[in-house]
């Protein structure tokens, strides 16, 4: 009889051990999605921005509001002033649906701010505070010494900010 009582015993602690340890997992469960439906630990929060324009052209600074509408300055450091001739924000590379035409001039070292809506294809872009947008920033622009014109593609990642 002693054996049975005791194993008796060790089921108990058993069963102790695992309801304590299953009462700590919950918790721990319940903590970590708390913390992840906050968006403390959401992987976008931590998402850096990035606006890297091709060589001679450089993104200084830019917003973009939940109506999808970006504020962004160019500065240029080419070898002579240009023309941007038109701007584009759209999550499709080679599409230029919402781009707004412009005869922006900008001297050498120079910069210009334009407000434009980025477009996810032909949809404007929507997003709360916080959501990321990826795509493409065109430029298209002339050369004022050669008359040549170019197009300079930046990759945008940018993040609503109001």
């Amino acid at each position: 009889m002693a054996n049975e009582h005791g194993n008796g015993k060790r089921g108990q602690s058993a069963l102790e051990f695992l309801a304590t340890y299953g009462w700590m997992l919950l918790v721990v469960v319940l903590v970590l999605a708390v913390i992840f439906g906050l968006g403390i630990l959401n992987p976008s929060s931590f998402a850096a921005t990035v606006c890297q324009l091709p060589n001679g052209l450089q993104c200084q600074s830019w917003l973009l509001s939940s109506n999808g509408l970006l504020t962004i300055t160019i500065a240029q450091y080419t070898s002579s002033p240009i023309m941007i001739t038109s701007v584009n924000c759209n999550s499709n590379k080679s599409s230029y649906y919402g781009a707004i035409s412009t005869t922006t001039n900008i001297g050498v070292g120079s910069s210009a701010a334009f407000n434009l809506y980025c477009y996810s294809g032909t949809t404007k872009f929507t997003g709360s505070i916080g959501t990321v947008y990826t795509g493409y920033i065109s430029v298209n622009y002339t050369s004022q010494s050669t008359s040549v014109s170019h197009t300079a593609i930046a990759t945008a990642v940018l993040k609503v900010m109001s």
